[in-house]
């Protein structure tokens, strides 16, 4: 599937790419938005980039972005006539205005991403089990981090976050 991702942290943004990557999908990321229609957005290293909201079959954007034109809302409100849209954020209500404005769901950070490494989440199923996706990432928001099931994954993908951010905040 080709994904789009809008994230303005390096960390969660190239965290989130390496792992749909590596489950096979075709990633674009974008670290803001400054138009809807044309879409132009910025990639990593602030450089323009015009796409096309109907060139992706899913849409996986942060609440807020630092610097954008546009903010999580706004751009799932555009886009879920296009396509397949999850919120992410670490903010809830920014979730649930997401989920408001056309997204399938919302999950909170880092949770979507152990989901998707785990394998418990799969975006192929995420459209025709879309309530019980939502339902399964709220629990998981809770249990996650005590259930064995996840430790390893959970593992992986904070130490992979503590690696990006040093990269991403020199610490």
């Amino acid at each position: 599937m080709k994904v789009l991702v809008i994230e303005d942290s390096l960390a969660m943004g190239k965290a989130l790419s390496e792992i749909l990557i590596r489950q096979g999908h075709q990633v674009t990321w974008l670290t803001g938005v400054k138009t809807l229609e044309p879409l132009v957005g910025t990639v990593y290293g602030d450089k323009d980039l015009s796409l096309n909201f109907g060139d992706f079959d899913f849409l996986i954007e942060d609440g807020e972005l630092k610097g954008s034109a546009y903010q999580g809302v706004e751009i799932v409100n555009h886009a879920s006539a296009l396509l397949h849209c999850i919120g992410f954020s670490s903010q809830p209500e920014f979730n649930q205005k997401m989920v408001n404005n056309g997204a399938l769901f919302g999950a909170k950070k880092p949770v979507l991403l152990v989901a998707l490494e785990a394998g418990v989440l799969k975006l192929e199923e995420a459209v025709a089990q879309q309530k019980e996706v939502s339902l399964l990432l709220a629990d998981y928001d809770q249990t996650m981090p005590k259930n064995p099931q996840f430790s390893q994954p959970w593992q992986l993908v904070e130490q992979r976050l503590r690696e990006l951010m040093k990269e991403e905040f020199g610490i």
